[in-house]
């Protein structure tokens, strides 16, 4: 019987304990959960993986979410793809782009896996899973492997405590 294919969610968080904590959350909905804690890492991690989702930190670094989000959707594969921020306050960010959504922190969990469900129910989603995870588009090839320089995979039999974050890309 073939296991279930898992939605690839990237989490962009400069906060270890703020991974590790959405990381938990998210594998416990069946999720496969990479981490980033900066920009390079994240453009990184969109290179190698054909992510479904990515929840960021709405004040990464000096230039924002919202900026890492548009160099995210630059990557070919990724044209499509949604995302959560998180902030402070209503008034940190301008007007959302398609297909993002806004928490305010402290993070409701609820709201959270709320949000979750309605990012990943896009057309690219919808079609039936096929036994070979394909990449948002056809001709487009993402390296699942993890054998990247930059990776470093974590699995139940690794130092990562938990078991649930997927990978950590770190630069």
């Amino acid at each position: 019987m073939a296991s279930a294919i898992k939605p690839i969610v990237l989490v962009v968080d400069p906060d270890a304990l703020t991974l590790l904590g959405l990381s938990a959350t998210l594998h416990q909905q069946q999720l496969e959960v990479h981490g980033a804690r900066t920009r390079r890492a994240a453009l990184s991690a969109a290179h190698s993986l054909a992510l479904d989702l990515v929840l960021i930190d709405g004040w990464i670094e000096d230039d924002g979410g919202l900026e890492l989000l548009a160099a995210l959707r630059a990557v070919p594969h990724l044209v499509d793809l949604p995302a959560i921020f998180f902030w402070e306050d209503r008034t940190s960010h301008g007007p959302l782009p398609p297909a993002a959504f806004c928490l305010l922190k402290p993070l409701d969990l609820e709201s959270l896996q709320d949000l979750i469900k309605r990012g990943l129910w896009l057309p690219h989603l919808a079609a039936p899973i096929q036994a070979v995870r394909q990449p948002h588009f056809q001709g487009v090839h993402a390296d699942h492997s993890g054998n990247s320089s930059s990776a470093i995979v974590a699995t139940s039999g690794s130092p990562n405590p938990l078991g649930v974050l997927g990978s950590l890309i770190d630069d």
